[in-house]
């Protein structure tokens, strides 16, 4: 089963603890800082479910969501609905491969989406569609989990939770030498009387942070910051997720 299907459908349900509010000031900032302000395009990448577009629309930005998943975009249109940002462009594209029909401000992608790309190449083309949609001088920032994350705090742990209509298991694989996090997504849906059983296999890669500035450098980004996530310190040995500011 692919990733993202069915778990799309009770992913704000697992994930009902991230203050996506407090994310979203966190990245306000960052854009301020670079000269983004409220009123400005950004485009997000690998939007999910929307629900950190929907608190960046409330900041006063022009969102365009994209997400390779349907039916988390399905659930994030329906948030859309009836709203004063019912107008928000959600599209279904690859963050590696996307075309905006106007170029943006500014770029972001938060929640450990980049971490989704397997491969050296995909990060390389990752870059390069950045730049081809963004206004000169934009802004792109993105944040990853790191490696001390999946070593350390993921590792080959199994977490389990229950909810009022569904609960699931999670249980980790580390493969150190591929630096790959596999994840095994047991979900328990309720169906009526009866739960039904899903299975959901997700993988998540580990990049060094100077991979990264390396590959975006080389595709025409500069005055790189990085932060230990959601301050404005540097990366430390334990940190768990870093963001990246990076302008083209």
């Amino acid at each position: 089963m692919g990733m993202y299907t069915d778990f799309a459908y009770v992913y704000d349900v697992m994930m009902g603890d991230i203050p996506y509010e407090e994310w979203a000031e966190y990245a306000k900032g960052l854009l301020e800082e670079n000269g983004i302000k409220p009123g400005a395009h950004v485009a997000e990448l690998g939007c999910g479910t929307g629900s950190f577009t929907m608190e960046m629309c409330k900041l006063g930005y022009k969102m365009t969501g994209i997400d390779l998943s349907s039916d988390m975009l399905s659930v994030a249109k329906s948030k859309f609905e009836d709203t004063e940002y019912s107008d928000t462009v959600l599209s279904e594209q690859d963050m590696t491969d996307f075309s905006l029909p106007e170029k943006a401000d500014a770029l972001i992608s938060v929640c450990d989406s980049v971490n989704y790309i397997m491969e050296k190449e995909g990060l390389e083309k990752l870059f390069t569609c950045a730049g081809k949609n963004l206004k000169s001088n934009g802004v792109f920032i993105m944040d990853l989990k790191t490696r001390y994350f999946y070593e350390n705090v993921l590792a080959y742990n199994t977490m389990a939770e229950n909810f009022e209509n569904c609960s699931y298991i999670w249980d980790n694989y580390y493969h150190e030498e591929e630096r790959v996090n596999e994840y095994l997504l047991t979900l328990f849906v309720q169906d009526g009387k009866f739960y039904r059983k899903y299975v959901e296999n997700h993988f998540q890669k580990a990049y060094e942070v100077d991979e990264v500035m390396d590959t975006a450098r080389k595709n025409g980004f500069t005055g790189i910051k990085v932060y230990d996530a959601f301050t404005r310190e540097k990366p430390g040995k334990c940190s768990e997720r870093v963001y990246f500011v990076f302008r083209r």
